[in-house]
């Protein structure tokens, strides 16, 4: 599932971050002449610089990037100012080890709140994986798959819509007076970043096929939208509109669909997601 491979690789960037600084601060730190805060800085942005190609490759958002750099800087700016304090006293500490529990407890804990922050940032774009739902959620009877997401952001025409409500629910009125009829829908199951046919079958309200319609939209990410593909439809027979779609990512995507034909206007929202090659979703 997607919302397991993007928790997988939040847990192993931040967590195997985590770890890397600390043993690269420690080692620096005993086996080198530099002193705590040097050592700190030197790993923080090594630290850095070994995690940007992969940030560039697969980019999760600037939340993911942030919580990323607050943990690699934190860890060993904290070391450094805990061996800082050392250098500062160090009649107090002769003969102890350098490695005490203080620093541990420390690190442990940051550890332990990227994870956590990498499991809710998954949820959060991904939704609760249905294994999981299975077990967390009330019980659903017949068929019935709960699947649970939050996008963390108000609809692209919020402010839009707010401005000219009015206006608004007179194009909601006017699309219901036109009775169209819509069928809509992926020929195949969209799979992440290889393409698929969307079409769109319009009918009137007395069900004559809609031709020479102009039908365009958007499929939204809900979590980035920076990553909404924009398309257009051709018609290939009256009242048939198709057009070749590439959704770079796996997961939630929204649909925004305009017809017009003529003066009129007909919008429609809807949801799809996509599977990720191999998934066998």
């Amino acid at each position: 599932m997607h919302g397991e491979a993007v928790t997988s690789d939040l847990v192993l960037t931040l967590g195997g971050g985590a770890l890397l600084a600390f043993a690269a601060f420690l080692l620096l730190y005993r086996f080198t002449r530099l002193r705590g805060k040097q050592v700190g800085l030197l790993v923080a942005l090594g630290v850095t610089l070994l995690y940007a190609p992969f940030a560039a490759l697969r980019w999760q958002g600037l939340d993911v990037l942030a919580i990323h750099l607050a943990l690699y800087w934190v860890i060993p700016y904290g070391l450094g100012i805990i061996a800082a304090h050392r250098e500062g006293h160090r009649e107090l500490h002769e003969g102890k080890r350098w490695f005490q529990w203080a620093p541990a407890l420390i690190v442990g804990f940051l550890g332990v709140v990227a994870v956590v922050d990498a499991v809710i940032i998954s949820f959060a774009e991904n939704g609760v994986p249905p294994e999981l739902a299975a077990r967390i959620l009330p019980p659903v009877g017949g068929d019935v798959r709960v699947h649970s997401s939050f996008p963390g952001m108000v609809a692209h025409d919020y402010r839009t819509r707010t401005e000219n409500y009015t206006a608004y629910q007179r194009r909601v009125q006017a699309q219901k007076a036109l009775g169209w009829q819509l069928r809509k829908g992926f020929i195949d199951p969209p799979l992440a970043g290889r393409d698929a046919v969307f079409q769109v079958e319009v009918h009137d309200r007395a069900g004559r096929p809609l031709a020479d319609a102009t039908v365009a939209g958007s499929f939204m990410r809900p979590s980035n939208a920076g990553e909404d593909q924009r398309f257009s439809m051709r018609e290939v027979r009256p009242g048939l509109y198709r057009a070749v779609v590439r959704l770079p990512k796996p997961g939630n995507w929204e649909l925004l669909l305009d017809i017009r034909s003529g003066k009129s206007l007909y919008e429609v929202r809807g949801l799809t997601q996509a599977a990720t090659p191999g998934s066998g979703n």
